[in-house]
């Protein structure tokens, strides 16, 4: 009974420690990102910069 028991635990253990190395590490896609919108301007030419401050 006591070899039983040490062996469930001692295969508990082992499928424990097994379940943490199954996935890889995340790579991040590449991902195009420049001209995701048709007209858009690149450059933004109103800023706060030009507003009176009166």
């Amino acid at each position: 009974m006591k070899n039983n028991r040490y062996s469930i635990f001692f295969i508990g253990f082992v499928l424990l420690t097994l379940s943490a190395c199954v996935t890889t590490k995340y790579n991040r896609p590449e991902v195009k990102s420049d001209n995701l919108y048709r007209d858009s301007k690149t450059t933004d030419s109103t800023t706060i910069a030009t507003l009176p401050w009166r």
